[in-house]
């Protein structure tokens, strides 16, 4: 049974499973058409950008369900800030969602790694953003596949994905990225990660980096530079893309 509940964004009660009510769900800034490997907004229906087929990423796939503008943009300050569990569940369940979509031809990482944080910062904010989405993700994916009978495979599927906390370490406490361009982002990342071997099993040869936000790339592409010797396949999944203008 589901009670009412007032609507993040615009207060109005309503019976929706998540905190927002369906009107203001469908105003949401959703990243429609763009580059299956890159994510960058296409004005066209094509699989792929330019860049994307000159000079193709270590990733095969990014996942990301909003452009990183008003109203996502203070969903997710407060999932890093204030409401971190109520948040964590609304935009994991949102990319489980697109994820289900997206994927609907195609098969789905064996294991969900989020964006390490550095022990420091974890310890000051309390929490993982990257990590609560990316568990409150497993759970909405494992409910959807277990609802649709005629794909037991991709149930089953969806019932083995682990989130994998420690395969990777955040050893260098690096300042904000905000207001730094790509190329400080990058070196700013420079060794700012580790491995952990005894913490991928080697049965995972597919899987998905976790963030909240991917700005220029430069954080999920360090760490995909890390992990891409021990497995087959990359993807990244976001909540939100920053997006500087659409290709046409």
């Amino acid at each position: 049974m589901i009670f009412s509940q007032s609507c993040l964004l615009c207060g109005q009660m309503h019976k929706n499973a998540l905190a927002l009510c369906q009107s203001c769900q469908q105003d949401l800034p959703w990243l429609n058409t763009h580059c299956t490997r890159c994510a960058r907004k296409l004005n066209f229906a094509q699989m792929l950008c330019g860049t994307c087929l000159q000079q193709p990423p270590m990733q095969q796939r990014t996942l990301a369900v909003f452009e990183y503008r008003f109203p996502i943009t203070p969903l997710i300050q407060q999932l890093k800030q204030h409401q971190p569990i109520l948040l964590g569940r609304l935009l994991g369940h949102l990319l489980a969602q697109s994820a289900h979509q997206q994927y609907a031809q195609d098969v789905l990482p064996q294991a969900l790694i989020p964006i390490p944080l550095h022990p420091q910062r974890l310890r000051a904010r309390g929490h993982n953003p990257a990590a609560l989405i990316s568990f409150f993700a497993q759970q909405a994916l494992r409910a959807q596949q277990a609802l649709r009978a005629q794909q037991v495979l991709r149930a089953q599927q969806a019932l083995e994905t682990p989130v994998l906390l420690h395969t990777c370490r955040r050893i260098k406490n690096t300042p904000s990225q905000r207001g730094l361009n790509s190329q400080q982002r990058y070196h700013n990342l420079r060794q700012a990660f580790e491995w952990c071997p005894d913490q991928l099993p080697n049965r995972y040869r597919h899987i998905a980096i976790v963030d909240d936000v991917v700005t220029t790339g430069a954080t999920t592409q360090s760490l995909a530079r890390l992990l891409q010797p021990h497995v087959d396949r990359i993807d990244i999944w976001c909540v939100a893309h920053t997006q500087q203008h659409a290709i046409t």
